[in-house]
């Protein structure tokens, strides 16, 4: 039997962005306490399970005792990712955890991504567009999708302090969302300085009259005063996901998550093009080109029950299958016949191959199905358990 028909061990890599989740009296971070390690005053911001060149995951075991799963792709791409694969591997499954809000941003499509590895490969490390969902494992807030223009221009001509871009933008921009951000950007720098200090302190006289995006904007102009990603309050529509739920995101949807932790598994892919809330580079020639526009139609979902335990979960524009798995056995199904790897979040299990003993997984253990594994099995062994299973 090849070495490579068998489950083997991942260590994920842990991600410490400022960003991320941190001790809050004995509580650990998310991540932390899932790897059960010292949180040692850090952020714990993502767990990458992957072989994405920027954070591979280091497979544990097999003929070379540690090694990186974009190396063992490499050297072993038919016994890993399947004998007509292509030569990567097909997805990147990650927890994420935000203390604070991430930037401002969107993704590229296949053909925008195609483009900016072309034009600015420091930037935009790869040729992959990243299509991705998050699902909720605490309660999980996040920005994603243009609201419909009557609900905007509601908001913002009830704050004096924002006539300056307000006037702007029906003078000189096409009168819709895309004209809307061109205007904001077109402020000079110093109008558009004072303008968010002006209509925080504005808003802030109305505590009886807030609306949700007003009280996001004071939370956003408290955090980052000076960025103009703190407007975008106003512009997206606000999600709160519940355990459980998922929001998926298509390439180009202008989104920001805000907090809380959540699985997210997506294309391989790590291009973001930011506009704000960050002190990374915006670009905004390529979002002017790539975001979406239009009024969101992105809806949560709660997944489609296969059985009793086993919800899955779509990935737009992708053959990625997201599973989340809760108590009893479960057939590790794989459409494509190629790899996949499990995350057990709670509890403990066991892993079952033919022909061989179980091996025991732990809370926090991650595993690569290769595949070369022709039929694998994860039983749940306590009440309680709970897994991610990604697959192609």
């Amino acid at each position: 039997m090849s070495a490579y028909a068998q489950f083997l061990p991942l260590s994920g890599a842990v991600c410490h962005y400022s960003w991320g989740s941190r001790r809050h009296g004995r509580l650990r971070p998310y991540i932390a306490e899932l790897l059960n390690r010292d949180d040692a005053g850090l952020p714990w911001a993502e767990l990458w399970l992957g072989a994405h060149p920027a954070n591979p995951a280091q497979v544990i075991g097999g003929p070379d005792a540690v090694t990186g799963l974009d190396m063992l792709c490499q050297q072993y791409p038919a016994e890993i990712l399947g004998k007509d694969a292509k030569p990567q591997f097909p997805f990147l499954l990650k927890i994420l955890s935000c203390g604070q809000p991430l930037s401002i941003q969107c993704h590229p499509d296949s053909r925008d991504a195609r483009r900016l590895h072309r034009e600015n490969p420091q930037l935009y490390c790869d040729a992959n567009p990243k299509p991705e969902t998050l699902v909720a494992v605490t309660e999980f807030r996040a920005l994603a999708g243009f609201r419909q223009m009557p609900d905007i221009a509601g908001e913002l001509s009830r704050i004096t302090a924002f006539s300056p871009w307000w006037s702007l933008w029906q003078r000189d921009f096409s009168q819709d969302c895309r004209g809307l951000c061109q205007a904001l950007f077109a402020l000079p720098q110093l109008v558009r300085l004072t303008m968010l200090q002006t209509a925080s302190r504005e808003i802030q006289t109305r505590s009886e009259d807030r609306s949700p995006a007003a009280e996001l904007f004071l939370q956003l102009t408290t955090a980052a005063p000076d960025d103009a990603g703190a407007a975008f309050a106003f512009l997206l529509q606000e999600w709160r996901l519940q355990p459980g739920q998922a929001l998926p995101l298509p390439p180009r949807q202008l989104h920001a998550h805000l907090h809380g932790t959540g699985i997210e598994c997506m294309a391989p892919s790590d291009n973001v093009i930011r506009v704000g809330l960050t002190s990374k580079a915006i670009d905004l020639d390529n979002f002017w080109r790539c975001a979406d526009f239009s009024a969101s139609s992105l809806e949560l979902s709660c997944g489609q029950m296969l059985s009793p335990g086993r919800q899955r979960y779509p990935v737009p524009d992708s053959d990625i299958v997201l599973e989340i798995l809760h108590d009893g056995e479960f057939t590790l199904h794989r459409p494509s016949g190629g790899p996949g790897i499990l995350l057990l979040l709670a509890g403990r299990g066991e892993l079952c191959r033919p022909g061989a003993p179980a091996l025991p997984a732990a809370a926090g253990s991650a595993w690569l199905c290769p595949a070369q594994l022709a039929q694998g099995t994860f039983r749940a062994l306590i009440q309680g358990s709970k897994a991610v299973w990604a697959s192609i």
